[in-house]
């Protein structure tokens, strides 16, 4: 099977377009998302529209349930609690049920999906330290975790007992075989922080039992033009221009 994995789309649906498009173009057969379809941009019903439309596979992030009540959004970051409540007000009753509809976790033979670790998924704490890492693999009974919520795409490799991270660029691979488990971030569609403005995501060959890294274009601007005439924070669009 051939996987399409992405995940933080945060309401761009310039960039979700970009990318869909890209990953058709790849052969993908089955799409997932790793969570956080809505926040920090203008196109929330866009986006979860889209992924009905591929009958694409979602766990929850933080911004999804926020929108829903689901998690207190009182230790957000004002960017990000402003887009909340203006999400909120914006969407409608069934986009909402089916952010609410997701869940934490979601196990497939081949793989498991979080949004942020797999111990205690509802906290969405960030896998930023090798304690938090090393919690998911002990726990992790597939072969390799896919995951987001950091911005950043990422490789944490396990082998007898010791782990190891991998920056990956654009077209890199991991070979799950050579590993005895692995985790990977596939970074975000709609608001990267790597210093690289271009949306990403990974394709997984689970036959092949590859993983590749992907990044490409989308029209910044526009995104960005459309943040400002909603009248959310213009921080929300200015940091698209640097991804940081």
């Amino acid at each position: 099977m051939i996987y399409g994995i992405f995940g933080d789309i945060h309401s761009n649906f310039s960039a979700l377009s970009s990318v869909l498009a890209e990953m058709k173009s790849c052969g993908v057969e089955s799409y997932v998302c790793t969570g956080d379809v809505v926040g920090y941009a203008s196109e929330p019903a866009e986006c979860i529209n889209a992924l009905r439309a591929i009958n694409c596979q979602v766990v929850a992030g933080n911004h999804d349930y926020g929108v829903v009540g689901k998690i207190d959004i009182g230790n957000f970051n004002s960017d990000a609690y402003d887009a909340v409540l203006w999400t909120m007000n914006f969407l409608s009753v069934e986009d909402k049920e089916f952010l609410s509809s997701l869940p934490l976790v979601l196990k497939k033979k081949d793989f498991t999906l979080v949004h942020g670790t797999l111990h205690n998924p509802g906290l969405f704490n960030y896998m930023v330290t090798y304690p938090e890492a090393l919690k998911t693999f002990k726990i992790l009974d597939t072969h390799v975790c896919f995951l987001g919520h950091t911005h950043m795409p990422a490789a944490i490799l396990y082998k007898g007992g010791d782990i190891f991270l991998a920056d990956l660029k654009d077209e890199e691979s991991v070979d799950l075989a050579a590993w005895e488990k692995v985790i990977i971030n596939t970074g975000s569609v709609g608001q990267p922080r790597d210093n690289n403005i271009d949306a990403s995501y990974v394709i997984y060959d689970s036959e092949k039992s590859l993983v590749t890294f992907k990044r490409t274009s989308y029209n910044v601007n526009d995104t960005v033009e459309k943040i400002y005439t909603a009248g959310l924070p213009r921080r929300n669009g200015e940091r698209l221009f640097y991804a940081g």
